[in-house]
């Protein structure tokens, strides 16, 4: 299984993608582990087009090994989210996307410590200008609490399965 979790910086993506990994026995995938084991972070269209490569490939290889994915992103770009869903194994692929209101975001991202990301809210200004709203996706409200995110996203995925 591969769920591809996307949205805007301080929408809740990697709280989220956490919780599912214990739910599904899965991995995480995490575009600001790799871009911060890079050395230096990189928002640029060149770099971000380098860390989510590293991510298909990362996601891929333990796919093929038979292991669950939750890949965590803001997949932008609908070209990266088709890359991924690309290697989707054959019991499915779930992309989810996270939201939650604009002035939400910046008390998150102004009030969030020890977190991989190094997003402030001009780089969130900057991508939500630039954001490919996805078509098929599993929408979160990240207002939500952590608990009732994680069941609507096992009932949406119980849902899109039976399809």
């Amino acid at each position: 299984m591969l769920i591809i979790i996307c949205g805007l910086p301080g929408t809740g993506k990697s709280t989220l993608a956490k919780a599912l990994c214990k739910e599904f026995n899965a991995i995480r995938i995490s575009s600001d582990r790799i871009r911060k084991g890079s050395g230096t972070p990189d928002y640029s269209e060149e770099g971000r087009e380098e860390i989510y490569k590293k991510m298909v490939g990362e996601a891929a290889k333990a796919i093929m090994e038979g292991v669950n994915v939750v890949a965590d992103g803001t997949f932008s770009k609908e070209s990266w989210r088709k890359e991924m869903e690309k290697i989707a194994p054959s019991n499915g692929c779930f992309l989810v996307l996270c939201t939650i209101p604009k002035e939400d975001v910046r008390k998150r991202i102004m009030f969030r410590k020890n977190t991989e990301s190094d997003a402030d809210y001009e780089v969130y200004l900057k991508l939500e200008a630039k954001f490919e709203k996805p078509e098929d996706f599993i929408r979160v409200d990240s207002k939500l609490p952590l608990r009732e995110r994680v069941i609507a996203v096992k009932k949406a995925i119980k849902w899109k399965q039976k399809k």
